[in-house]
């Protein structure tokens, strides 16, 4: 019965190790069996409330107890107990040879079929409980496919899931078109409806009226499960890019290739010179955000051609402090530099942090004048175009750097340390800071990595001699193209 179901399913869930199947409504069972053939590493979780065939299905699976757990009672939208209504199978007229059990409900029979079927119905009380009740209980972090016929219960079994909705790849449900089989059950569109709205698409082809009744397969197109249980291990981050007027042709190709190639990310936010640009799928944030500007550059240094560099330092610094929501982690890369191959960030749940052959020796005594133990810490640099940080060891530096300087804000205190005689050139490293802090301060938390890459004024994707060198990256500056 399972098989037609199947075809509108991804190859990969059949490999999967940790796959976990709902079969609510399971009558006999005998669909839990099926997918268990079918699924040799699936944990299968049967729920029946029904008292004439849980005998029937205790029985069915006395072989298959090693992955298939019965859960006896109704599934409802509360923990308690419920009203359940079973088909008396030798009063009910039907085809069905024993009677049609499965057409029992939690819904009394609303008479519109008797010209198919003529339902007659018992009374019994039985226990009942919230999906999202049962998987906290059973310690079950997500659903991989729920089949489920319930007899118009279906909906009341979705809203049970609470947050796990959002953890479920596929549901399999059988819909009512046209009338109520059950009196105040849910109908084909306020469940559709409800679906769409928490991301699902219909993958197979409906037959909407043209018959009573109709079987859906529905797919989550934004299961959150691997990316929560990624944000809660620490393995995840945002992108964040700075994006000045002379970046702003090659944004697109540079976006194009890192959403390809960085492993890890969940957003990318832009922080653009004209807040009115935008890109798809990604966060604009506005300057105005954060609590200094060009001017405050300015009003230290006078009205320099470098002034939004230094800008963009501090923009850096205080992205995971103002952006809302921003996860601890999070990686900025420079608006003109492009990953060329798949690329991770984090290793053994540490972040991982580049160094170049790069040395200019006024950072590090800007560094010392921001605090004196503030020291280059290894024989390399720290600025190859990108940067993972994590914000809680920036508001850490940031602190140190405030108590030594009288608790004026860090933003003063970094734009008044720039010596004046390299404010046009290269005065200050916001990388070669936290690179370096990092190493004196938490060398335990971060792993050391030499990525290879180029400085260049094109970018030339049909050239090989990427390839050749073996690049991880270039960087595409554009005071380096000789046609600006």
């Amino acid at each position: 019965m399972i098989n037609e179901f199947l075809q509108y399913i991804d190859g990969d869930l059949f490999q999967r190790k940790d796959l976990i199947i709902f079969d609510i409504g399971s009558r006999d069972c005998e669909q839990s069996i099926e997918f268990y053939h079918k699924f040799p590493n699936a944990r299968i979780f049967a729920f029946e409330c029904n008292p004439n065939t849980l005998p029937i299905c205790r029985k069915n699976i006395e072989n298959y107890q090693d992955r298939i757990t019965l859960i006896e009672g109704a599934v409802c939208d509360y923990d308690g107990e419920i009203t359940f209504y079973p088909i008396d199978q030798e009063k009910t007229i039907t085809t069905w040879v024993d009677g049609n059990p499965g057409a029992s409900s939690l819904f009394k029979s609303s008479g519109n079929y008797d010209c198919i079927e003529k339902y007659v119905q018992t009374e019994v009380i039985t226990n009942c409980h919230r999906l999202d009740t049962l998987m906290e209980k059973y310690n079950i972090p997500k659903v991989d496919i729920i089949w489920m016929d319930i007899q118009g219960a279906e909906l009341l079994a979705l809203k049970s899931l609470g947050k796990y909705l959002n953890y479920v790849e596929y549901v399999y449900t059988e819909v009512t078109y046209i009338s109520e089989m059950y009196t105040g059950q849910v109908m084909f569109e306020e469940l559709h409806d409800f679906m769409l709205k928490n991301h699902y698409i219909v993958k197979n082809n409906l037959n909407i009226g043209q018959c009573w009744q109709d079987n859906v397969v529905y797919k989550n197109t934004n299961n959150t499960y691997h990316k929560d249980k990624l944000e809660k291990q620490g393995i995840y981050f945002d992108i964040v890019i700075l994006l000045g007027p002379n970046d702003v042709n090659q944004i697109n190709r540079q976006l194009e290739y890192n959403k390809k190639n960085i492993i890890g990310y969940r957003n990318i936010y832009i922080i653009p010179y004209d807040p009115n640009i935008h890109f798809e799928g990604c966060i604009t944030i506005p300057e105005t955000m954060f609590p200094f500007n060009i001017w405050s550059v300015y009003n230290f240094h006078g009205k320099t051609d470098r002034g939004s560099w230094y800008l963009q330092q501090l923009l850096k610094l205080y992205a995971g402090i103002v952006i809302p929501d921003m996860l601890e982690r999070y990686l900025v890369i420079d608006s003109d530099t492009i990953f060329l191959k798949p690329t991770t960030f984090i290793q053994d749940g540490l972040c991982l942090l580049n160094y170049s052959d790069e040395f200019w020796g006024e950072y590090y005594l800007f560094m010392e004048r921001l605090h004196p133990s503030f020291k280059k810490m290894h024989a390399n640099s720290g600025v190859s175009h990108h940067m993972m940080f994590e914000t809680k060891y920036v508001k850490e530096m940031i602190e140190m750097v405030r108590k030594q300087n009288s608790n004026h804000y860090f933003y003063d205190i970094f734009l008044y340390n720039v010596d004046k005689n390299y404010i046009n050139t290269s005065g200050a490293s916001e990388y070669e800071l936290y690179f370096n802090y990092m190493l004196n301060y938490h060398s335990d938390k971060i792993i050391l990595r030499k990525l290879l890459f180029i400085n260049t004024g094109e970018f030339d994707d049909k050239t090989d001699l990427y390839k050749q060198l073996d690049l991880d990256y270039v960087s595409v500056h554009w005071h380096l193209n000789a046609n600006k």
